[in-house]
């Protein structure tokens, strides 16, 4: 599976509540798959978890929730790609987000780039 690929078909995802209620908590823009760094997406993520902790209300947490399981599985995939390198990371299902509420796309989504990290890392155990 190639990070271009995966990174292509995630985005951050947001509910309607926080669209509502807290439209500035809501991001879904995509990273540009070829410009992100390791280093970039740490700081995206600790940014919006800093705006999370700071937000002051349940729909605002929920569109940034969106947005912090994003980062954390890109941050996620990042991390295989460095030890697979980004055409070879492992095969896996991307998840089908559509149809979902936002807590359980963000969870499926966090999820799969975790899974991709930890058979990235038992690829690498194995080298």
């Amino acid at each position: 599976m190639r990070l271009d690929d995966v990174l292509n078909r995630l985005a951050p995802v947001a509910g309607l509540t926080s669209m509502a209620a807290a439209p500035e908590s809501v991001r879904t823009d995509q990273i540009d798959s070829n410009r992100i760094t390791l280093g970039g997406a740490y700081e995206a993520l600790a940014h919006v978890q800093d705006q999370q902790n700071n937000c002051g209300s349940d729909a605002a947490y929920w569109g940034y929730e969106g947005q912090r399981a994003y980062w954390q599985a890109v941050v996620y995939l990042l991390e295989a790609a460095k030890i697979t390198g980004a055409d070879s990371l492992p095969d896996m299902q991307i998840p089908d987000l559509s149809n979902r509420v936002v807590m359980d796309a963000a969870f499926y989504m966090q999820q799969f780039g975790e899974q991709v990290l930890k058979a990235a890392q038992k690829i690498g155990a194995q080298h």
